[in-house]
């Protein structure tokens, strides 16, 4: 119900409920096909990904997440398995899916609070993309811009930045931003631009 109830608060690039119950009958809405898969199944294929094309998709992803972030809904699950491309093009849109997750906060630029309101507090997400801020309790729209940055990373190298042998250890080098040796910020063939980005994110 919760997230059914926030895609109706929002329209594409994100892919409409399937269903709509009447009276009398239910009734099947038309849903977008996106023949580009899942982006994770791109990244198995592919490995990295190159920079040029990296960034056109982490470019489609900033313009997904303002738009939820304009409207006051944060996913909290941002991964390459929740985001669907419109066609196996290289320029091909993204689709947000999975809104299973989100919440509700201020839409941006509607408080002024550089947060957008009271802080979450659920600790919730998928390990290797949860932002250190929702580990510690208390975050807003900064959790999915850091899941955009560990998706960057994983198109431009084909592996998470942090790592762990258990699940503690992983959210302790999340906190404490101990990536394993060999992110993009750390290899010379990625462009300085491309590692000043992975260090704001």
């Amino acid at each position: 119900k919760n997230s059914r109830s926030l895609l109706l608060s929002l329209s594409p690039p994100l892919p409409p409920p399937t269903k709509t119950k009447t009276k009398t009958k239910p009734q099947l809405k038309k849903q977008e096909l996106c023949s580009g898969g899942e982006l994770f199944d791109q990244v198995s294929k592919r490995g990295a990904y190159t920079e040029a094309c990296a960034a056109s998709l982490v470019r489609e992803l900033a313009r997904v997440v303002a738009h939820c972030h304009d409207r006051g809904v944060v996913h909290r699950d941002l991964k390459p398995e929740n985001l669907l491309l419109a066609s196996p093009q290289p320029d091909a849109a993204l689709k947000a899916i999975d809104f299973g997750l989100a919440a509700l906060v201020e839409p941006a630029g509607g408080s002024s609070s550089a947060r957008g309101g009271p802080p979450l507090t659920e600790l919730c997400g998928s390990p290797l993309y949860i932002a250190p801020e929702v580990l510690r309790r208390s975050y807003g729209r900064e959790a999915d811009l850091w899941s955009v940055g560990v998706i960057a990373h994983v198109l431009l190298t084909g592996r998470a930045p942090f790592e762990g042998p258990t699940e503690k250890e992983l959210f302790d080098r999340i906190i404490f931003r101990l990536p394993k040796v060999g992110t993009f910020v750390q290899i010379v063939s990625v462009s300085r631009f491309a590692r000043t980005f992975g260090t704001l994110m």
